[in-house]
């Protein structure tokens, strides 16, 4: 899957958003949107889950199930690409897996990728296979 930066950043938006349990008046997510104006949809949403100690509404100060916005907005853009490839779809993007769904995802997905990148290896190298006498990962 290939998604470009704003569609991106308008999954961790979203995200962000269900994770704070906020309504989503904040985020026009229809709108053709710029970086700057995604970062300061999400700022918004996430500033009113704070109250004025900075305390999110469910009480506590913890913020490491959250993602920085501008953070991720200026990465995303620096990295120079038209598209960003995930073989998540859009909507678990930023989505925090059960242990029983990332093995399910491992299983399907990275076992797959690892085997194929293995044999292209090897096509590349062009020895044969009963001269390999070592592996390292």
């Amino acid at each position: 899957n290939h998604y470009t930066t704003e569609e991106v950043l308008q999954a961790l938006i979203r995200q962000q958003t269900a994770q704070h349990n906020t309504k989503d008046d904040n985020v026009d997510r229809d709108s053709p949107s710029t970086l700057e104006s995604l970062a300061s949809q999400l700022k918004t949403t996430s500033n009113s889950n704070e109250d004025s100690a900075g305390k999110n509404k469910s009480g506590s100060n913890d913020t490491n199930n959250t993602f920085d916005i501008e953070f991720a907005s200026r990465v995303l853009a620096k990295c120079g690409f038209d598209y960003h490839s995930f073989v998540l779809p859009l909507s678990d993007l930023f989505r925090r897996f059960t242990r029983e769904e990332y093995l399910a995802h491992r299983r399907k997905h990275l076992l797959g990728l690892a085997e194929r990148a293995g044999k292209e290896a090897l096509e590349r190298w062009g020895g044969r296979l009963d001269e390999i006498t070592h592996l390292f990962w």
